[in-house]
């Protein structure tokens, strides 16, 4: 007689079950089952240098519910992938130089003329279509 399970379920059925009951555990496909991410790149300048030391955060604008971003500026540059980049549609982007704290080392890198905490936004519109790229120039808008 073929082997049935406590339960009374022949022992191949029995086995495809419990193998179906966890694919929803495990999940299917791949990493990027998650919202749709855009790579986007691009330029940061201040004084028509390219800006350090500041963090560049982008946030979907109100009716937007797609992923947010954020990353360091390197060297005047910045590079999202397809994996942490934010998603399509409009968005606020605050780019923010934090000063380091007090007894740290004495602002080496900071931007000219920028002593204490300061961030610039702008408001971007990042199509679906990737790679995307956004170049930022901080003398184009008054600072907070």
């Amino acid at each position: 007689m073929p082997y049935q399970a406590s339960c009374g379920v022949p022992r191949p059925l029995f086995v495809v079950l419990v193998v179906l009951s966890y694919l929803p555990v495990c999940g299917c496909g791949g990493p990027n089952n998650g919202p749709k991410r855009i790579p986007l790149r691009g330029s940061v300048t201040l004084n028509a240098e390219p800006a350090e030391m500041l963090v560049l955060n982008i946030v979907p604008a109100k009716g937007n519910d797609g992923p947010a971003a954020n990353i360091q500026i390197n060297h005047g540059r910045y590079a999202f992938t397809a994996e942490n980049g934010p998603g399509p549609g409009p968005h606020e982007v605050t780019l923010t130089y934090y000063p380091p704290p007090s007894g740290g080392p004495a602002g080496e890198g900071a931007p000219k003329g920028v002593d204490k905490q300061t961030s610039w936004k702008f408001e971007i519109d990042i199509p679906s279509t990737a790679p995307y790229e956004e170049n930022f120039n901080l003398d184009d808008v008054p600072s907070t």
